[in-house]
């Protein structure tokens, strides 16, 4: 594809075509930029390239150059990429973890987009679903997502209220079951997943969503987690699973959290507690507590089979 002389790279998807580098280094930082535009990644993007206002996300920006700045060995660059001149609307490109920056004329930074926005437009679109399902494979949902989606809101709201009665065995029984088809249910819609979640939550907060939107928020906390030093340094590196259905702590930590007793940081008391739960003996039980002396304090640990299998810390204290 090319645009204002630019040879701009392209690839196709399910989704239409997105920019690629080619190999071509310096074309990284463009294929960055255009791509975070297309698909979401960098909301406002190519309405801030068409006023003339920087964009950044701490990790990759396009800002305009501002006049006076030395733009000499940019602008033999670009003679000799193109054969045109660099001009004097110019933006820069560039990724924090890699240099150079790359700058090009606005005109065709904002015209690459454009291009690129109306071809996936018009290409064919896969069925659905694509964002809410355990193997996303676009930013956005499916236009028909919306409904399935209200109806697990619905399902979801509904265990939480059972679950909040108090019951005898027989109730808890039928919410243990009712929890454990929700989570499977949550899993397969991709809620209980860290790839495309932060996409997840824009949708299930603009819906108003906000049980689903819960759950979401404590998938995407379970895998901070996992990657915390405390938590490789009591247990080890993060599990490769697809979901956190099965993980040795609860959603519901995250989901209803319960205060940290002083002079403990959040991550070390999870995994202080995870650990304890690993090393225990718990038998066959659906769940139980586990107390145990630390640091000067009694811990109680609540654990729950969340999966009907697994079983995982759901809420801890110490005194």
């Amino acid at each position: 594809m090319n645009i204002g002389g630019l040879e701009v790279p392209i690839e196709d998807t399910p989704f239409g075509p997105r920019a690629t580098s080619g190999g071509d280094d310096a074309l990284d930082r463009l294929q960055w930029i255009v791509n975070a535009a297309l698909e979401g990644d960098l909301p406002g993007l190519a309405e801030s390239i068409e006023h003339r206002e920087p964009c950044d996300d701490g990790a990759i920006f396009a800002c305009p150059v501002e006049p006076g700045e030395d733009l000499t060995e940019a602008r033999a660059a670009w003679r000799a990429r193109t054969g045109g001149e660099l001009g004097d609307d110019v933006y820069c490109l560039a990724l924090r973890w890699r240099g150079p920056d790359f700058y090009l004329p606005r005109a065709v930074l904002a015209a690459v987009i454009h291009e690129l926005q109306a071809r996936r437009a018009a290409a064919p679109k896969p069925p659905s679903p694509w964002l809410f399902t355990l193997q996303a494979i676009h930013h956005d949902p499916h236009p028909d997502e919306a409904f399935a989606l209200r109806e697990l809101e619905a399902r979801a709201r509904d265990v939480d209220a059972l679950a909040a009665r108090p019951g005898d065995v027989e109730q808890r029984a039928t919410v243990a079951a009712k929890r454990r088809l929700l989570l499977a249910e949550l899993e397969q819609y991709g809620v209980l997943s860290g790839p495309m979640g932060l996409h997840r939550v824009r949708w299930l907060e603009r819906w108003a969503l906000p049980t689903l939107l819960g759950y979401q928020h404590a998938a995407l906390a379970i895998g901070f987690y996992w990657s915390s030093a405390p938590r490789r340094g009591r247990i080890g590196p993060p599990p490769q699973v697809p979901s956190v259905l099965g993980a040795t702590v609860s959603v519901d930590w995250f989901r209803r959290p319960a205060p940290v007793p002083a002079k403990w940081d959040a991550d070390d008391w999870l995994a202080f507690c995870e650990r304890t739960l690993l090393d225990a003996r718990l038998g066959e039980a659906y769940d139980g507590d586990i107390f145990v002396h630390q640091g000067g304090l009694r811990v109680s640990i609540a654990w729950r089979r969340d999966d009907g299998v697994h079983a995982a810390v759901v809420r801890a204290a110490g005194r």
